[in-house]
């Protein structure tokens, strides 16, 4: 800094060691005592409270001052001044402006600086009338304060700021610590005000200031502070640099969080002219968004009018862009919005239209375009700029392309236990209930259950049903109960304790029940997937045994690979069956071991929609027995054969 002009003559009223001392101590208040400079009933106190209505001493206007750099007590100051020696030490002083440490201090004719080095033992600074104290902050002074000057230049010691100063654009509210050291500098501590976009709340201003030199390592840092009203920001750090045209730039750098074991560098500048932000530019690395979404690129820019920016939500082929305004009033968000299109929730769930908007302190998310052009909605709660709650509502969304979610409610929570999902481990937790539709040749509705996430992604979901059954898989298949749980896989599967009924009906009964465990995988590209059960097979609680059946995803007959046995009075048939069956057929055949009053041979078994045959040889004559589904009729066959019997 090119400081100003220190040639010009001083002028001194008084010039003589004449000092009236009362106690010891000037009689110019607060003074110190037998001073050289300071020798007149008139002075004014020397305080931080203002000027007396005094009239204040002069520097003589036949001497002309001296440029010197000295030490006094544990600063250094500068300037131009007339010297006073006497007392064990000497008085400096002047009417122009000097520095100690750096720190300017404004002098006039009416308004006179001295600098006392171990007069009469004491080391201080003081004016005789207002002065004002400075920072120089490259080149340019930001006026602190205006009043009385008395400090003791022995150790740390407090400038007063006046309300409305601001460094580099940042408030400066309160007061200054200023702590010398050696070489002409000194550190100093205060607070300032974050600008709104980081928050609005307090922080801590250090930076060094030296004699002849002014300010440098100027630096602002906080342990929290906010972005967005979305992310906590951890270890904030704001660095000062000169820009060019006058203009000065904060580089920030931080750690951003949604409150999940998830965090991201924080990094960007913020530029003022003339204490006015002019330009900004922050940016927030990949993040989980409250668990809903992977946040990544989050980029956002002010220009002079408007701040505006953009991230990318999801990941890999699921990635989209979304849109972000912010407004922001002197404290801090005042509204905001983040809009994408094409959104997975959760990884799983896929809503045409994602939209978060900020107003009266709130976020909330809206989402729609559904399977049915529906959506959903959440108000998300905020503390410290870290979502701590929420609940969602959601109907008719697809999930994964696999099945419709009809409904859900699911609510949020920061880290586990989640007492809506005790079981699930992790942060950024969501858990709730929904109801499915399963897709087949006939929508699968009222299907409950439960659905959980942690860390954004899915971590389990279980399908249930129970109470208003059976419900139809497609033409000719119920399902009476089911527990089950997903599996994302791929392919994606349900898996759980089931009860099915299919087949033609006899007397409005469904012919054939199986009782065991249901897989269901879902369709996957080419693939039309299938129903797989494994359990207790019965036919009209005739024939009975354990089966796989598979019920594929298309038009094709379901197969049935089974171990069974057929019992009626008399006559008994076991072996290993398998077939097929339609809506209103069925079939099934295989190879048996017949007992008839008491003898056993080997044979076969046939039966279809109309009943059952099981005929085999014994001792060169055939044998079996034929049961009739409708009437329940068993006839026993004999030498006639059982080809006449349709089977």
């Amino acid at each position: 800094m090119k400081r100003p002009s220190i040639t010009v003559s001083a002028r001194l009223l008084i010039g003589v060691l004449c000092c009236a001392l009362v106690g010891g101590t000037s009689v110019a208040a607060g003074l110190p005592a037998a001073s050289a400079y300071a020798a007149s009933a008139a002075l004014p106190a020397h305080s931080s409270t203002g000027p007396s209505t005094a009239t204040s001493p002069r520097v003589s206007p036949e001497q002309d001052c001296q440029q010197v750099t000295t030490s006094d007590g544990k600063y250094e100051f500068s300037g131009c001044f007339q010297k006073y020696s006497g007392a064990g030490g000497a008085e400096y002083a002047t009417e122009q402006l000097s520095n100690f440490d750096g720190i300017d201090i404004s002098a006039s004719e009416a308004d006179n600086v001295v600098y006392d080095v171990n007069f009469n033992s004491e080391d201080m600074v003081y004016s005789t009338w207002n002065s004002t104290e400075s920072l120089d902050l490259d080149g340019a002074l930001i006026p602190l304060a205006t009043g009385g000057v008395a400090s003791q230049l022995t150790g740390p010691l407090t400038l007063p700021v006046a309300k409305g100063v601001k460094l580099a654009g940042l408030a400066v509210p309160g007061q200054l610590t200023v702590t010398p050291s050696a070489g002409g500098a000194a550190t100093v501590t205060g607070a300032v005000t974050l600008p709104a976009v980081l928050g609005g709340g307090k922080a801590t201003l250090s930076f060094t200031t030296t004699v002849n030199k002014g300010l440098s390592k100027i630096q602002v840092t906080v342990a929290k502070a906010t972005f967005m009203q979305l992310f906590s920001v951890s270890n904030l750090k704001l660095s000062y640099a000169a820009g060019s045209g006058g203009t000065s730039t904060w580089t920030v750098s931080g750690t951003a969080s949604t409150g999940g074991k998830t965090s991201a560098k924080f990094s960007g500048d913020l530029t003022y002219t003339g204490n006015t932000l002019t330009s900004a530019s922050l940016k927030v690395g990949n993040i989980s968004l409250a668990g809903m979404s992977s946040l990544s690129n989050l980029t956002v820019t002010y220009s002079g009018s408007s701040w505006t920016g953009s991230a990318t939500l999801g990941q890999g082929a699921s990635a989209v862009t979304a849109k972000i305004a912010l407004s922001y009033g002197s404290t801090g968000l005042t509204s905001g919005s983040l809009q994408a299109s094409n959104v997975q929730l959760f990884g799983v769930l896929t809503v045409d239209k994602f939209g978060l908007s900020y107003a009266d302190g709130t976020w909330n998310l809206a989402v729609a375009g559904g399977t049915k052009g529906s959506g959903g909605s959440a108000t998300l709660t905020i503390t410290n700029g870290i979502v701590t709650a929420a609940d969602l509502t959601i109907t008719d969304v697809s999930f994964l392309g696999k099945f419709t979610v009809a409904s859900a409610e699911i609510s949020y929570a920061q880290q586990a236990p989640d007492p809506a999902c005790s079981d699930v481990p992790g942060e950024e937790i969501w858990c709730g209930s929904w109801q499915v539709e399963l897709p087949q040749a006939l929508a699968v509705s009222g299907i409950s259950g439960s659905l959980a996430t942690d860390d954004g992604q899915f971590y389990q979901g279980s399908i249930d049903v129970k109470g208003n059954v059976p419900l139809p898989l497609f033409e000719g298949i119920f399902l009476t109960r089911l527990g089950a749980s997903l599996t994302l896989g791929p392919p994606v599967t349900i898996t759980g304790d089931a009860g099915l009924s299919f087949g033609p009906k006899i007397n409005g009964k469904s012919l054939i029940s199986v009782d065991g465990t249901l897989t269901r995988t879902l369709p996957d590209g080419d693939t039309s997937g299938s129903y797989v059960a494994d359990g207790t097979f019965k036919v009209l609680n005739r024939i009975k045994g354990t089966v796989k059946l598979t019920v594929p995803g298309d038009d094709s007959p379901t197969s049935i690979d089974l171990t069974a046995s057929v019992s009626v009075s008399g006559a008994s048939a076991t072996g290993q069956l398998d077939g097929s069956f339609t809506a209103s057929t069925f079939t099934l055949g295989g190879d048996v071991e017949i007992t008839v009053d008491g003898h056993t041979f080997g044979g076969t078994m046939k039966a279809d929609d109309t009943g059952m045959a099981a005929c085999g040889a014994y001792k060169d004559h055939e044998a079996g027995f034929a049961l009739d589904w409708s009437t329940n009729h068993v006839t026993f066959l004999g030498t006639s054969g059982c080809k006449e019997n349709g089977f």
